[in-house]
């Protein structure tokens, strides 16, 4: 009798010893596939994060561009405005196209600094209105306003990516 009593704790002992096991290993289990759930989530935050950070920066630097190309074009408008302040609107375009430049695609960046030269030949020349609508410099525009828009719809479809 001894014996089959001391084979009955041995077995109680055993399947004791295999649920503990059990739940240890369940609980490795899902502590690893939780971490891993956090760590895709983060990665996916940050890429977003990563993508929206560079899409305010450019639209900051547009609209700066915008500023600085209005400002000059409305100096240029002006009868009594000094040469002095003249070329320092239009250092302030050159500035911000530059820096507009830097922070965009290869085909905006040039498309930028194309429109910014004929800008500021437009205003050293002729600043009218009239002048403004010529086909070439208003298909200098249209390019821009494309590339533009072509750069912001590239972020939101890497941002599509990110998640």
């Amino acid at each position: 009798m001894r014996m089959s009593n001391g084979g009955s704790d041995a077995r109680i002992a055993i399947f004791s010893a295999s649920i503990a096991l059990s739940g240890v290993v369940i609980s490795a289990v899902i502590g690893w596939i939780s971490s891993a759930q956090s760590s895709s989530l983060a990665y996916k935050q940050a890429c977003v994060a990563r993508i929206d950070s560079r899409e305010i920066a450019i639209r900051d630097k547009v609209g700066s561009f915008y500023a600085a190309q209005g400002a000059l074009m409305s100096a240029a408008d002006q009868k009594n405005i000094s040469d002095e302040d003249f070329d320092l609107r239009i250092g302030d375009l050159y500035k911000t196209a530059w820096t507009l430049s830097a922070h965009v695609s290869e085909g905006l960046a040039i498309s930028t600094r194309l429109l910014t030269v004929a800008t500021i030949e437009k205003a050293n020349h002729d600043p009218s209105p009239i002048a403004l609508a010529t086909s070439s410099y208003t298909e200098l525009m249209r390019k821009w306003d494309e590339r533009y828009e072509q750069t912001l719809k590239s972020l939101d479809h890497e941002r599509a990516n990110c998640l």
